[in-house]
Formats: structure tokens, sequence, C-alpha cells
């Protein structure tokens, strides 16, 4: 009789594991969307919220004072 007492807390410990990781899942992909549609609303107003994951700003050019000559340019 003890060792089904024990099977059961352990089959109930499991259960509520599970049972709460299925939570955390759910309560994560309604973040996500929330975040997916204010992330939507604000570029349609013109200022996303986050950048688009392609977008990359240009770079500055680089501006060299000096422009060195490889050693093996130097061999006269």
């Amino acid at each position: 009789m003890l060792y089904v007492a024990l099977a059961e807390a352990v089959v109930l410990g499991i259960a509520f594991i599970s049972f709460a990781s299925i939570l955390r899942w759910g309560i994560r992909q309604q973040a996500r969307e929330r975040e997916l549609l204010v992330n939507q609303v604000c570029a349609l107003s013109g200022r996303p919220w986050q950048e688009p994951p392609a977008w990359n700003p240009p770079e500055p050019p680089a501006i060299l004072d000096e422009v060195w000559a490889a050693p093996e340019q130097m061999v006269a």
C-alpha cells in the first residue's frame, strides 16, 4: 500500500510539472504575439518598436589619413 501511495505522489508530481510547462509555454506564446502586434502597429505609424531583422544601417565610409604600402611593395 505504501508503494502505491509513493507511485501516486510521483505521478502527481510529474503531472504538475508537465502542466506547469504547458502553462508557461502558453504565456510565452501570448507574449510573443502581443510583442509582434505592438511592433506591427508601431511600424504602421512610421515608428517601429524594433528594427526589422534584415535592416542594417549603412556604415560611414572609412577615411584614411595616410595610405600605407604593403612591405612587398616597398622593395626597390
